[in-house]
């Protein structure tokens, strides 16, 4: 959801892959492997009202074993440990997402969610100029 807001109001810079990896969970390895930086947008688990967004800063290391970030069955922790397992984890990754109304699986966003996305995306864009690559607003 946030991903296609993002890829229809802006431009990627080159070398940056903006991918929708849905609840592709594991299947994803090879491509965090491969990238240098990471920016990882999910749902996530936590206390607050639905919608609130919810940020890990930029770390060389990505969080502990622990409670799952996100709210799909393999999610964003499982692939993170299984990155730093075979020692090929970015050398800078930040954890972006909002908290959802129901950790149920559904097809449907809450309007809380929805009118949050915006926001979002607005800082997937921060955090990405923040580690050198600049989106331009697509002025379609």
């Amino acid at each position: 959801m946030a991903v296609h807001l993002l890829q229809r109001r802006y431009r990627a810079p080159d070398g940056v892959l903006v991918l929708d990896g849905g609840t592709l969970g594991l299947s994803l390895l090879p491509t965090l492997e491969q990238a240098r930086e990471a920016i990882l947008v999910d749902a996530i688990r936590a206390d607050g009202a639905p919608g609130s967004f919810r940020a890990a800063g930029r770390r060389r290391r990505g969080p502990g074993s622990g409670a799952r970030l996100s709210v799909h069955q393999v999610g964003v922790l499982d692939l993170l440990e299984a990155a730093r397992w075979r020692e090929r984890y970015p050398s800078r990754l930040v954890l972006l997402g909002l908290v959802p109304q129901s950790l149920e699986l559904g097809v449907v966003r809450t309007p809380a969610v929805e009118g949050a996305l915006p926001r979002l995306v607005d800082r997937i864009v921060a955090e990405a100029r923040g580690l050198g690559y600049v989106f331009v607003r697509d002025r379609r």
